[in-house]
């Protein structure tokens, strides 16, 4: 919202919104949410790539068919 919405009288200079000529806090903002994806993605890639391969990803196939209620609850749902 700063970044569009940041009106000069309170803000530094050169940090105007987009709606009042800025934009330049606009792309930090882009430029911070677009980090924040790529920190999220990397680390998830990496968690869930190592519990795949390792085989903890997912139930046996048994479990799956039974059902998880039963199995791990001693009943179903």
């Amino acid at each position: 919202m700063a970044g569009l919405l940041a009106d000069p009288s309170f803000v530094a200079e050169g940090q105007e919104g987009l709606f009042y000529g800025g934009g330049k806090q606009l792309g930090y903002q882009i430029m911070a949410l677009l980090a924040y994806a790529t920190w999220a993605l990397g680390t998830s890639a990496i968690m869930f790539g190592s519990l795949n391969y390792f085989g903890l990803f997912r139930v046996d196939k048994d479990v799956e068919i039974m059902g998880l209620d039963n199995h791990h609850h001693g009943g179903y749902a």
